[in-house]
Protein backbone atom coordinates (compact mmCIF):
# COMPACT_ATOMS: atom_id res chain seq x y z
CA UNK A 1 0.00 0.00 0.00
CA UNK A 2 1.07 3.52 -0.91
CA UNK A 3 0.72 7.22 0.08
CA UNK A 4 1.00 9.86 -2.86
CA UNK A 5 3.25 13.27 -2.11
CA UNK A 6 -0.73 14.53 -2.13
CA UNK A 7 -1.21 13.20 1.20
CA UNK A 8 1.61 13.86 2.36
CA UNK A 9 1.82 17.57 1.43
CA UNK A 10 -2.45 17.13 2.95
CA UNK A 11 -1.35 15.66 6.08
CA UNK A 12 1.85 18.73 6.57
CA UNK A 13 -0.73 20.97 6.20
CA UNK A 14 -2.75 19.74 9.05
CA UNK A 15 -0.17 20.16 10.87
CA UNK A 16 1.59 16.53 10.95
CA UNK A 17 4.74 15.77 10.74
CA UNK A 18 4.47 14.04 7.61
CA UNK A 19 7.53 13.13 4.97
CA UNK A 20 7.45 10.99 1.94
CA UNK A 21 9.41 8.10 1.18
CA UNK A 22 11.04 9.56 -1.67
CA UNK A 23 12.07 12.85 0.32
CA UNK A 24 14.19 10.60 2.10
CA UNK A 25 15.38 8.88 -0.90
CA UNK A 26 13.61 5.31 0.40
CA UNK A 27 11.33 4.46 -1.88
CA UNK A 28 13.37 1.50 -2.86
CA UNK A 29 13.93 0.19 0.58
CA UNK A 30 11.67 -2.71 1.93
CA UNK A 31 9.27 -2.30 4.72
CA UNK A 32 11.32 -3.83 7.38
CA UNK A 33 14.64 -1.62 6.28
CA UNK A 34 12.10 1.61 6.31
CA UNK A 35 11.27 0.81 9.92
CA UNK A 36 14.99 0.41 10.88
CA UNK A 37 15.64 3.84 9.58
CA UNK A 38 12.74 5.87 11.77
CA UNK A 39 13.25 3.08 15.03
CA UNK A 40 12.92 5.76 17.72
CA UNK A 41 9.25 6.96 16.53
CA UNK A 42 7.64 5.82 13.51
CA UNK A 43 4.06 7.34 12.12
CA UNK A 44 2.27 5.51 10.02
CA UNK A 45 -0.91 6.77 7.80
CA UNK A 46 -3.15 3.62 7.58
CA UNK A 47 -5.78 4.33 4.79
CA UNK A 48 -9.60 3.45 5.07
CA UNK A 49 -9.85 1.35 2.04
CA UNK A 50 -10.43 -2.52 2.23
CA UNK A 51 -7.86 -3.11 4.34
CA UNK A 52 -9.50 -3.88 7.93
CA UNK A 53 -7.80 -0.63 10.36
CA UNK A 54 -7.43 -2.74 13.33
CA UNK A 55 -5.49 -5.85 11.29
CA UNK A 56 -3.04 -3.25 9.84
CA UNK A 57 -1.68 -1.50 12.83
CA UNK A 58 -1.14 -5.02 14.38
CA UNK A 59 0.50 -5.43 11.51
CA UNK A 60 2.70 -2.27 11.84
CA UNK A 61 3.56 -3.39 15.17
CA UNK A 62 4.65 -6.67 14.79
CA UNK A 63 6.79 -5.10 12.46
CA UNK A 64 7.99 -2.93 14.89
CA UNK A 65 9.06 -6.20 17.42
CA UNK A 66 10.32 -7.66 14.64
CA UNK A 67 13.61 -5.01 14.57
CA UNK A 68 14.05 -5.85 18.34
CA UNK A 69 15.44 -9.78 17.22
CA UNK A 70 18.70 -10.38 17.54
CA UNK A 71 20.02 -12.25 14.51
CA UNK A 72 22.31 -14.26 16.18
CA UNK A 73 20.31 -16.32 19.67
CA UNK A 74 23.79 -17.04 20.75
CA UNK A 75 24.97 -13.66 21.13
CA UNK A 76 21.39 -12.78 23.30
CA UNK A 77 22.35 -15.82 25.71
CA UNK A 78 25.79 -14.80 26.29
CA UNK A 79 25.09 -11.51 26.98
CA UNK A 80 22.06 -12.60 29.52
CA UNK A 81 24.50 -15.10 31.05
CA UNK A 82 27.52 -12.92 31.57
CA UNK A 83 25.34 -10.10 32.73
CA UNK A 84 23.63 -12.40 35.27
CA UNK A 85 27.10 -13.78 36.40
CA UNK A 86 28.60 -10.44 36.87
CA UNK A 87 24.99 -9.65 38.83
CA UNK A 88 25.71 -11.88 40.88
CA UNK A 89 29.24 -11.05 41.97
CA UNK A 90 28.01 -7.06 42.43
CA UNK A 91 25.02 -9.27 44.52
CA UNK A 92 27.60 -10.87 46.41
CA UNK A 93 30.33 -8.22 46.91
CA UNK A 94 27.15 -5.87 48.42
CA UNK A 95 26.35 -8.74 50.77
CA UNK A 96 29.44 -8.75 51.81
CA UNK A 97 29.50 -5.26 52.47
CA UNK A 98 26.37 -4.78 54.84
CA UNK A 99 27.34 -7.69 56.39
CA UNK A 100 30.87 -6.55 57.61
CA UNK A 101 29.06 -2.58 58.15
CA UNK A 102 26.25 -4.07 60.19
CA UNK A 103 29.07 -5.91 62.36
CA UNK A 104 30.58 -2.70 62.66
CA UNK A 105 27.50 -1.17 63.88
CA UNK A 106 26.87 -3.66 66.12
CA UNK A 107 30.42 -3.91 67.84
CA UNK A 108 29.88 0.02 68.46
CA UNK A 109 26.60 -0.50 70.02
CA UNK A 110 28.46 -3.15 72.34
CA UNK A 111 31.08 -0.70 73.47
CA UNK A 112 28.28 2.31 74.23
CA UNK A 113 26.45 -0.46 76.09
CA UNK A 114 29.59 -1.30 78.45
CA UNK A 115 30.48 2.83 78.58
CA UNK A 116 26.96 3.49 79.98
CA UNK A 117 27.56 0.47 82.70
CA UNK A 118 31.07 2.10 83.01
CA UNK A 119 29.59 5.59 83.62
CA UNK A 120 26.79 3.88 86.43
CA UNK A 121 29.42 2.19 88.19
CA UNK A 122 31.47 5.68 88.68
CA UNK A 123 34.88 4.67 87.04
CA UNK A 124 34.29 7.05 84.06
CA UNK A 125 33.51 10.88 85.01
CA UNK A 126 30.20 12.44 83.27
CA UNK A 127 32.28 14.75 80.72
CA UNK A 128 34.51 11.50 79.65
CA UNK A 129 30.96 9.64 79.27
CA UNK A 130 29.77 12.54 77.05
CA UNK A 131 32.76 12.95 75.25
CA UNK A 132 32.93 8.95 73.76
CA UNK A 133 28.87 8.61 74.02
CA UNK A 134 28.90 11.26 71.35
CA UNK A 135 31.90 9.56 69.66
CA UNK A 136 30.11 6.22 69.09
CA UNK A 137 26.89 8.01 67.98
CA UNK A 138 28.65 9.67 65.09
CA UNK A 139 30.31 6.61 64.11
CA UNK A 140 27.08 4.52 64.37
CA UNK A 141 24.97 7.58 62.25
CA UNK A 142 28.18 7.49 59.42
CA UNK A 143 27.65 3.64 59.57
CA UNK A 144 23.80 3.27 59.19
CA UNK A 145 24.03 6.21 56.08
CA UNK A 146 26.72 4.11 54.30
CA UNK A 147 24.05 1.14 54.57
CA UNK A 148 21.25 2.92 54.04
CA UNK A 149 23.22 4.32 50.45
CA UNK A 150 24.02 0.56 49.51
CA UNK A 151 20.90 -0.21 46.71
CA UNK A 152 19.57 -3.39 48.23
CA UNK A 153 17.10 -3.33 44.83
CA UNK A 154 19.84 -3.42 41.96
CA UNK A 155 19.27 -7.12 41.57
CA UNK A 156 16.04 -7.22 41.65
CA UNK A 157 15.81 -4.34 39.06
CA UNK A 158 18.02 -5.99 36.68
CA UNK A 159 16.15 -8.98 36.75
CA UNK A 160 13.26 -7.13 35.53
CA UNK A 161 15.74 -5.65 32.56
CA UNK A 162 17.03 -9.03 31.62
CA UNK A 163 13.11 -10.31 32.07
CA UNK A 164 12.10 -7.44 29.35
CA UNK A 165 15.52 -8.47 27.25
CA UNK A 166 13.99 -12.32 26.78
CA UNK A 167 10.55 -10.94 26.40
CA UNK A 168 11.63 -8.54 23.50
CA UNK A 169 13.25 -11.54 21.37
CA UNK A 170 10.19 -13.71 21.31
CA UNK A 171 7.40 -11.29 21.57
CA UNK A 172 7.25 -10.73 17.66
CA UNK A 173 6.59 -14.30 17.23
CA UNK A 174 4.24 -15.00 20.45
CA UNK A 175 2.48 -11.45 19.89
CA UNK A 176 -0.27 -12.43 16.93
CA UNK A 177 -1.22 -15.28 19.18
CA UNK A 178 -2.21 -13.55 23.00
CA UNK A 179 -4.97 -12.40 24.20
CA UNK A 180 -5.63 -8.65 24.06
CA UNK A 181 -4.75 -8.56 27.58
CA UNK A 182 -1.25 -10.12 27.17
CA UNK A 183 -0.90 -8.07 24.24
CA UNK A 184 -1.03 -4.58 25.88
CA UNK A 185 1.08 -6.16 28.68
CA UNK A 186 3.44 -7.06 26.09
CA UNK A 187 3.34 -3.49 24.30
CA UNK A 188 3.76 -1.81 27.61
CA UNK A 189 6.98 -3.24 28.05
CA UNK A 190 8.59 -2.37 25.14
CA UNK A 191 7.17 0.68 23.64
CA UNK A 192 6.87 4.15 25.72
CA UNK A 193 3.78 5.19 23.39
CA UNK A 194 1.54 3.67 20.73
CA UNK A 195 -1.48 5.78 19.81
CA UNK A 196 -3.88 5.42 17.08
CA UNK A 197 -6.07 8.70 16.12
CA UNK A 198 -7.66 10.33 12.78
CA UNK A 199 -5.70 7.06 10.98
CA UNK A 200 -2.19 8.04 12.05
CA UNK A 201 -0.49 5.35 14.24
CA UNK A 202 2.06 6.64 16.52
CA UNK A 203 4.93 4.81 17.91
CA UNK A 204 8.01 4.66 19.96
CA UNK A 205 9.90 2.30 21.97
CA UNK A 206 11.28 2.25 25.10
CA UNK A 207 14.78 4.03 25.96
CA UNK A 208 15.41 0.77 26.51
CA UNK A 209 13.71 -0.75 23.28
CA UNK A 210 15.35 2.16 21.58
CA UNK A 211 19.03 0.49 22.66
CA UNK A 212 18.33 -2.66 21.99
CA UNK A 213 17.15 -1.62 18.00
CA UNK A 214 20.30 0.12 17.63
CA UNK A 215 22.32 -2.71 18.95
CA UNK A 216 20.16 -5.46 16.40
CA UNK A 217 21.27 -3.03 13.49
CA UNK A 218 25.10 -2.99 14.24
CA UNK A 219 24.88 -6.69 14.75
CA UNK A 220 23.43 -7.40 11.37
CA UNK A 221 25.94 -5.18 9.76
CA UNK A 222 28.69 -6.66 11.62
CA UNK A 223 27.57 -10.19 10.58
CA UNK A 224 26.69 -8.97 6.65
CA UNK A 225 30.41 -7.65 7.08
CA UNK A 226 32.03 -10.61 8.49
CA UNK A 227 30.03 -13.21 5.15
Amino acid sequence: MGVSQRVVTWLQEQGHDATHLRDEGLQQLENGDIFTKAFITVHFFLLNGDIELNRNWQFFVQEMLKKLVCPSPEVIDWVVGTVRAQNQRSVDDRQRLIASTQLQVDRISRMDDVLYDDKLAGDITQAKYKEKHEGFVKQKTELLTQLDSIDKSYDRRLDRKLAILELSQKAAEIYAKKAPEQKRLIISKLFSKLTLKDGILSVSYTKFAQVLVAKVVETRHVMEETK
